[in-house]
This record gives structure tokens, C-alpha cells and sequence, in this order.
């Protein structure tokens, strides 16, 4: 592989990062208080707004789409920046996707019941429950049903994957000038706590 291409792969990785929260950045679980009072009418609602724009039977599948698609503009971006002549460089960002896709699909599934409940919690919480009726009426409209269900199409759009997958490769090639500003920025801050422990 060549040198270029590894620079390429490793500032991509770095860049996709911060993307995903750590645990200590994740908000806490509701609170018991906080569940209590939400409206139980606005809940139901909501997880009926659920089940006619994700029936629970598709759920796993809509997700696994929505992720594979997500992995398709990061190998897509990966060849972007590395160029299209390097077999080596290919066959690496393939087995590293593969393996990340296998993963993801296997943790994914174990969270789905808990993102739809905590789904219908934030509806309720968005919003009251004659709110909800009056969404939940446009949701078994023709029109409603297609334009809740084609939220991951419009992000699937060409014109929409083209403009992500420049916005990626331009974060990307401004990351090594923003690492060395941040490096700089707490070697600084650390030197001068030090001295000042010193004093």
C-alpha cells in the first residue's frame, strides 16, 4: 500500500470518530420522574405512529439498509482520497467495512426495541397528544406513509450522496492542520498548569 494511500485511510478513520459519542458523552437513561410525566394517551399515539412507519416486523431491515448505506459513502470516500490505483489499499478498506458491517448489524439488533420505545418517549415528549393525532392521521394518508417512509431514500438521493461524500473528503483533508492547532492548543494549557504547580 502506498504511503499516500495509508495517510489517506488513517485520516478518514480519525475523522469518522467523533461522530459517534463516547459512553461519557451519551445522555443518562429517562429518569423514572420523567417518564412519569409523560402523557401515557401521547406514548400510545406515538408507537402507533411507529408501527405504520416502521412495522415492527421491518424494523431490523430498515436499520441494517440505513447503516449499509451509511458504510457504502464511508468505502466510497476512503477510495476518493486514496485513488483508484491501489488494489492493496482496496482490498484493506473492504475487509475493515465488512468486518465494522458485520458488527454493527449484530449490536444494532439487540438495541432495536429499546431505540423504538425511547422513540415513542421523545414523540411524547415533542409533542401533545392531539399533535400526535393529527400526524398519525397524515401517516395513513398515501401521501403521509410515503413521506415518512422515505426519509432514508431522500438520503440515499444522488445529488444528496454527492454533496456528503465532497463534505466528508474536505473534513478530512482540513484534519491534520486542525489536530496539530488542538495538540498544540492542550500542550500548551498542560505546560502552563505545570509551571503554575510549580510556583
Amino acid at each position: 500500500m502506498g504511503r499516500g494511500s495509508v495517510k489517506a485511510f488513517a485520516a478518514i478513520a480519525l475523522a469518522m470518530v467523533p461522530l459517534a459519542p463516547s459512553k461519557a458523552q451519551l445522555p443518562a437513561k429517562a429518569s423514572t420522574t420523567d417518564q412519569q410525566e409523560l402523557d401515557p394517551v401521547a406514548i400510545d399515539l406515538a408507537h402507533q405512529l411507529l408501527d405504520i412507519v416502521a412495522p415492527p416486523a421491518t424494523r431490523q431491515a430498515k436499520l441494517a439498509e440505513r447503516f449499509k448505506f451509511i458504510s457504502e459513502q464511508a468505502r466510497a470516500t476512503y477510495a476518493t482520497k486514496a485513488g483508484a490505483n491501489d488494489p492493496e489499499f482496496s482490498a484493506l478498506v473492504d475487509k475493515n467495512m465488512d468486518d465494522m458491517w458485520q458488527e454493527m448489524v449484530a449490536v444494532m439488533s439487540q438495541h432495536i426495541p429499546a431505540l423504538y420505545e425511547a422513540m415513542a418517549r421523545a414523540y411524547a415528549r415533542k409533542f401533545s397528544a392531539p399533535e400526535l393525532r393529527e400526524i398519525l392521521a397524515f401517516a395513513k394518508t398515501p401521501a403521509g406513509l410515503k413521506f415518512f417512509q422515505s426519509g432514508s431514500l431522500i438520503a440515499q438521493d444522488a445529488d444528496v450522496v454527492a454533496v456528503q461524500q465532497q463534505m466528508l473528503v474536505d473534513m478530512t483533508d482540513g484534519l491534520p492542520t486542525l489536530k496539530k492547532k488542538t495538540d498544540a492548543s492542550i500542550a500548551g494549557y498542560v505546560a502552563n498548569k505545570s509551571k503554575a504547580k510549580v510556583n
